[in-house]
């Protein structure tokens, strides 16, 4: 156990810019294998940039020799591209795109190096950053237009149960069905129907009005919302109580300015509204079943109430959000279950509505194209998931409330504060803080874990494996067995072959670099949200998968944190006292504000300042229970001398001073490189005593004895001529 130094390759996409002599040196995974081999360490962490690098020519081999002949050690850096968003995107085209690149990468290593029969190979970790998508609901991006058709955060073919491998194909409208065991390890009846009923009420309507016509919202809503809550409305004297008692909120909600006298007399203008409308109703049916009035005295009376039917409708359309949400929330939080089911049919009328015509225009029965709206379903079915194995929530908030979770941002969004009572605003859309966003994001992460690869993928394998002539046919068979494994499966799988060996892999996020114009606002920005992630990631590998489930790690790098505008120190201190153990691999460089990848000279202030955050990472658990890796990553140059310079110098001395348990402020001379035990100091030593006498040269004259017994001695001993010995510089 102990600190693992090493360095990246590089990129060839980057290097292509600094001439052919740097891009060749980076063309393919093999070559990065054993770029840099003199630069100092033994272990390296190779930039992979697309999937036709495992099949370069001779990559195994190539790769056997790096490591047995050249004693290389390794790991995998995943694409940074701009197309791959790493998992934490829900709409349906990066999601499938996403879900193929990464299960085609443990396919390839489970080949390479499993089925080869050479798992000595295997690469220690496979890496990529946990986000690269910006926060949504929030006021950055706060209004999302409709694009990309969505999925659940549990994805698109899930598992019915443990032993199941074949998998079903979902949407929305089974996701949301409290009546389908989704997912199958944490259902739990009560909480879906919360949830269903809190979509029904709350999103379902704000999609109407996003995706009808100008006009027609009002028409729906008095036809089929209004017309339904009416006729239960006047037939219940439980419901017309609670509407009243709640009104008075909502009323406030939308008019803050109001008294409490103008909002009481606001509150009887709709209730008595209530009342006109349905007694104009009657009125109506009475006369048109009247058969002792003219016809003419008919039309006439019938027009007089129908333009007194449209102002009341005109008038109640005026308060539409007051007396939706005040309906709403009686039905998302009943005084009791009765009054939810004297309602279950007004907001199942606008399900039905809302999936068979409504969502019918974006090309999917039950299709969401709001993403922002999909992050919001799964907030609010984490936070309705606690006490069951869907344990996320109660990871990122510990039991907390939602109100409770968030508050403290929402106390920042002054504007909003004391509109929100949910995540849901009829008028606002979803109000999602950056802490939901990195929630939300990291359950859509884990439903690419949990979800079965799919059935185009795995056409795509079987095409692949008939036409794979170095493959055997047990290998064949192996290799489309294991194809059709979850991520989760695959990483135990792998992990199990290693273990005969001793070796185990891990899968590791990390925290991503900010990039113009978003710095600051991916969905998972800070660091302890990424401990989060992977601390839930083997949780639910726990449960879905084996109770020994362990595989899943954190990279920190604070050259990404600084270019998200956080504070590397803030964000260090910020993690719980026992999260460095979950923390494997640290990327190194010289901070700086721009990612530059800058040598840590030895000596520098870039030494000192990677030796502090190293050592407060450390006194979180950072390498003292299991190997740690210290990765510099290298920039521009073409030979290790001009990108690494003396960087593996300077991290020799920050792995000795941190494994001697050494305060920053308590570093001596040593660690800069200019002690009494150091390379340079030792060295000048040596030229010192070689030159001690060189001040005396020329002042002393001393008669050279060629005869003597030395000379004798010499000659018959050494067999030395006597004119070679008078020669010599030293006799």
């Amino acid at each position: 156990m102990g600190y693992v130094i090493g360095f990246t390759t590089g990129a060839y996409s980057i290097a292509r810019g600094g001439g052919d002599e740097a891009a060749r040196e980076f063309a393919g995974l093999d070559r990065k294998i054993t770029a840099g081999v003199t630069a100092g360490a033994n272990f390296i962490q190779i930039d992979m940039e697309q999937l036709g690098e495992w099949v370069a020519p001779e990559l195994l081999t190539r790769i056997e020799r790096a490591v047995k002949e050249l004693g290389m050690d390794w790991a995998i850096h995943g694409e940074v591209i701009t197309y791959y968003s790493h998992f934490d995107d829900a709409r349906k085209t990066a999601w499938k795109l996403d879900h193929f690149r990464i299960h085609k990468h443990l396919d390839k290593m489970y080949e390479q190096f499993i089925l080869s029969g050479k798992p000595e190979l295997f690469p220690r970790y496979f890496l990529i950053h946990a986000s690269a998508r910006e926060v949504i609901g929030y006021y950055l991006y706060k209004e999302m237009p409709a694009s990309d058709l969505t999925v659940p955060p549990v994805g698109m073919k899930i598992k019915v149960n443990m032993n199941d491998y074949k998998g079903r194909n979902i949407n929305w409208d089974i996701f949301l069905n409290p009546k389908e065991k989704i997912p199958f390890y944490s259902y739990n009846e009560n909480s879906k129907l919360k949830l269903f009923r809190w979509f029904k009420a709350r999103p379902v309507f704000y999609m109407i009005k996003k995706l009808s016509l100008p006009g027609l919202v009002e028409q729906i809503f008095m036809e089929r919302f209004l017309s339904r809550f009416l006729a239960i409305y006047f037939s219940n004297e439980n419901l017309r109580e609670e509407f009243s008692r709640k009104l008075d909120f909502f009323v406030k909600k939308y008019n803050p300015g109001l008294s409490p006298e103008e909002v009481s007399s606001r509150k009887n203008s709709i209730l008595n509204d209530f009342n006109s409308y349905v007694n104009n109703i009657r009125k109506l049916e009475e006369i048109r079943s009247d058969n002792t009035i003219s016809e003419e005295e008919k039309i006439r009376r019938i027009q007089e109430i129908d333009e007194e039917i449209r102002m009341i409708q005109r008038r109640i359309v005026d308060n539409i959000h007051i007396v939706y949400d005040t309906v709403s929330e009686i039905y998302i939080k009943p005084a009791n279950e009765d009054l939810a089911l004297l309602l279950d049919p007004v907001f199942d009328g606008m399900y039905e509505y809302w999936k068979k015509d409504i969502s019918g225009r974006v090309g999917e029965i039950a299709g969401i194209p709001f993403e922002d709206i999909a992050f919001a379903i799964t907030v609010k079915f984490s936070e309705l998931m606690q006490g069951t194995n869907d344990k996320l929530w109660e990871i990122f908030f510990d039991g907390k409330s939602l109100v409770q979770a968030i508050q403290p941002e929402l106390e920042e969004m002054k504007q909003v504060v004391t509109l929100v009572n949910d995540i849901f605003d009829l008028t606002k859309g979803v109000i999602l803080t950056p802490k939901l966003n990195a929630l939300a994001a990291s359950r859509y992460i884990i439903g690419h874990f949990e979800s079965l690869p799919l059935d185009d993928y795995l056409m795509e394998m079987e095409k692949y494996v008939k036409q794979a002539t170095h493959l055997t046919e047990e290998q064949k068979k192996k290799l489309l067995e294991f194809s059709k494994l979850s991520i989760f499966e695959k990483i135990k799988k792998i992990n199990d072959e290693l273990a005969k060996i001793g070796r185990k892999f891990y899968f590791v996020f990390e925290n991503p670099e900010g990039k113009p114009p978003i710095e600051g606002f991916n969905r998972i920005s800070h660091i302890v949200d990424v401990y989060y992630l992977v601390k839930a990631l083997n949780e639910y590998g726990k449960t879905i998968v084996s109770s020994d489930f362990d595989y899943v790690r954190a990279c920190i790098d604070t050259d990404h944190l600084i270019s998200q505008g956080l504070d590397p120190i803030a964000e260090i201190e910020s993690l719980p006292d026992d999260a460095g153990k979950l923390f494997m691999v640290y990327h190194v460089g010289s901070p700086t504000g721009h990612h530059s990848h800058e040598p840590i000279d030895i000596g520098t202030d870039a030494q000192l300042m990677v030796y502090r955050l190293a050592y407060k990472l450390r006194q979180k658990g950072f390498g003292k229970d299991s190997n740690a890796y210290l990765i510099f990553e290298r920039g521009g140059g073409q030979l290790p001398y001009q990108y690494m310079r003396t960087s593996i110098l300077a991290l020799r001395k920050v792995v000795e001073y941190l494994e001697k348990d050494i305060p920053p402020d308590r570093l001596d001379e040593n660690f800069f490189g200019w002690g009494e035990s150091s390379p340079d100091f030792i060295r000048q030593r040596v030229i010192i005593k070689q030159h001690a006498l060189d001040p005396l040269s020329g002042t002393i004259i001393v008669p050279e004895e060629k005869h003597t017994y030395l000379g004798k001695t010499v000659v018959e001993e050494k067999r030395k001529r006597p004119d070679e010995w008078s020669k010599e510089e030293l006799k």
